[in-house]
């Protein structure tokens, strides 16, 4: 007998979700997942279960095509729920399917109804859940409902909060009351991303947890719950929240009609219902980081906080959760998102009972937005809790380490590791000279024998990336912005980024000496007699060691290079041997 039923149901309908996928691409991978699938669960399930299993399967496959296959009639009138709307572009909803917005946008507002006449490109996102861009000829009708009133009143509190608290302060407290990220700091963003406390600026599972809790003390159940509803509504319906409010119900329900709660039986009950109503967030990251943070918890959560036994209950039960949330999400963040942040326990530990706080009085501030004495002395508090929130980031930004960038050898080596780890100990003791291997090949992925050149075009001009053993330098005249430094970081490694105005620089790295004048346009290696030499005019001068008078010139052609954006690739230029020699990424 299946103890969990719910769970296999779960899984059998995410690998039908992704089975449609893989037969969109490819029908032979499709097919031999497909028959995998179904024998494994032939032979390995009990018979009374294999039906209902092969039923969850087959749901997740039509899900999927039903969802993607979804065409519109050219010019017929068709209603359009706005999501998203910005200056040349929108994001709405027809019949439950994302769709771009193109086109007649100027009279159209975000939330608004409307019924517009038009055409549908099919361009099948499957990663966002958008089935095509539709362009708007032409506008005929328009309703202002619940979303848009929502929409309107989250920009009047917006307004408010910020001749209170300043406009950052507002776009924080926005972020983590109302899960409205569009006025919220770039560099506000990053902080969190390094202290590896984004969970807890964006509304998830935990702040329905928090006013679930609040709700049920003051009002009682019922009122708890259709309040809760509304604020997961009120708050964009994101899966985080519509899970923890999933999970909230059915154990509150079930304790109430006397029922055993199985947390993992819930939990697979609200991925269910969220996957047959979307299920392209078998590629969402938010989805997906959501449910493994809760699993880990759900697993790990006792076991860690009993072997931190020793430390006080206020340090080991917050500090439990957060690396319990951790075993599985870390890993696909890694994979997925490309990095990691080292900073996450202390900045968990410290700064999250502080932003409870904020959810609480933020909250209770909107509900009494109308009332101005009120509301004034509810700002006033936030803001005082604001100013140390600040004082306290600034101080653990200076001591937590930077946020540390993978690439997809890296992210894969971590998840092998931890892969080894429970071979290890399920009895497979052979495993445990797999990391070696792994830890090898990283090193060797990130180790630059040879010096290396990059050309890159920035906002602020044009820079050069000096690559060497385990250093990777940036240079430039020009200043980059937050996203630049960022997207450096990621794709091309940056470690080190100096800026100079009077273009003059001059970085040693071990027996390589690199001397930067842009003034001058050039930049120039050295070693004993060999040099290279970089100019502004878009060409590299390699001086050899056989004559002082030779050189080898390489063109940088300018023309695939656009300002304002990085480039997809780069010019790499290698020292091998006393020669230069040009490759492209």
């Amino acid at each position: 007998m299946i103890k969990r039923p719910l769970v296999f149901y779960c899984f059998s309908l995410f690998i039908g979700c992704y089975t449609a996928y893989c037969f969109i691409f490819n029908n032979i991978i499709g097919a031999v997942l497909t028959a995998s699938f179904l024998i494994t669960i032939y032979l390995k399930v009990k018979r009374e279960y294999v039906p209902f299993i092969y039923s969850f399967y087959i749901m997740g496959i039509i899900s999927f095509m039903m969802y993607f296959n979804f065409t519109m009639p050219p010019s017929k009138i068709v209603k359009i729920q706005v999501l998203q709307k910005e200056r040349f572009y929108g994001v709405g909803s027809c019949q439950g399917r994302l769709i771009n917005l193109t086109g007649n946008l100027s009279s159209i507002k975000e939330g608004e109804e409307i019924s517009v006449k038009g055409s549908l490109k099919k361009e099948n996102n499957y990663e966002r859940g958008i089935i095509g861009s539709y362009n708007i000829e032409q506008v005929k009708d328009r309703r202002q409902g619940l979303l848009y009133k929502i929409s309107n009143f989250k920009e009047n509190i917006y307004n408010k909060f910020s001749v209170y608290l300043g406009k950052d302060d507002a776009g924080i407290i926005m972020s983590l009351c109302v899960g409205d990220t569009k006025n919220l700091p770039e560099d506000a963003k990053n902080n969190f991303k390094q202290l590896g406390v984004v969970h807890a600026v964006s509304v998830s599972g935990m702040h329905i947890a928090l006013i679930y809790q609040i709700l049920e003390k003051i009002f009682g159940l019922w009122p708890a719950i259709f309040i809760s509803l509304f604020y997961v509504i009120f708050t964009g319906s994101l899966s985080a929240t519509v899970r923890s409010f999933i999970m909230i119900a059915v154990f509150k329900l079930s304790k109430k009609n006397y029922k055993n709660y199985d947390s993992y039986s819930s939990l697979s009950l609200s991925a269910c219902m969220l996957l047959i109503l979307k299920p392209y967030y078998i590629f969402d990251i938010g989805f997906m980081l959501s449910y493994l943070a809760t699993l880990g918890i759900l697993l790990y959560y006792k076991k860690i906080s009993r072997a931190l036994y020793r430390l006080p209950q206020k340090i080991n039960e917050p500090l439990s959760v957060t690396l319990s949330a951790q075993v599985f999400s870390m890993p696909y963040a890694a994979f997925t998102l490309k990095n990691f942040s080292g900073g996450f326990i202390i900045g968990n530990l410290i700064l999250v009972p502080f932003y409870s706080a904020i959810v609480i009085l933020g909250n209770l501030a909107i509900i009494v937005f109308f009332s101005e004495p009120v509301f004034t002395v509810l700002c006033k508090l936030l803001l005082m809790i604001m100013l140390i929130i600040n004082q306290i980031t600034k101080f653990l930004m200076e001591i937590t380490p930077n946020i540390v960038y993978m690439t997809y050898i890296e992210a894969l080596g971590l998840i092998i590791v931890y892969l080894c780890y429970l071979f290890v100990k399920y009895g497979y003791k052979k495993a445990r000279y797999i990391p070696i291997i792994v830890l090898i090949l990283v090193i060797m992925q990130n180790y630059y024998f040879f010096p290396e050149l990059h050309y890159v075009v920035t906002s602020g001009g044009e820079g050069m990336i000096i690559n060497y053993k385990f250093k990777s330098i940036y240079l430039s005249k020009g200043k980059l912005t937050i996203q630049e430094r960022n997207e450096l970081k990621q794709k091309l490694r940056v470690g080190i980024f100096k800026e100079s105005e009077s273009g003059i620089f001059l970085i040693t790295l071990n027996k390589y000496k690199f001397n930067i004048d842009e003034n001058r346009n050039y930049i120039e290696l050295s070693e004993g007699d060999k040099k290279i030499i970089y100019t502004n005019e878009g060409y590299v001068y390699y001086k050899g060691i056989t004559s002082r008078n030779s050189y080898d010139i390489i063109k940088i052609d300018k023309k695939k290079y656009k300002k304002y954006e990085l480039p997809k690739e780069s010019i790499v230029f290698k020292v091998i041997s006393g020669r230069i020699i040009a490759l492209e990424d």
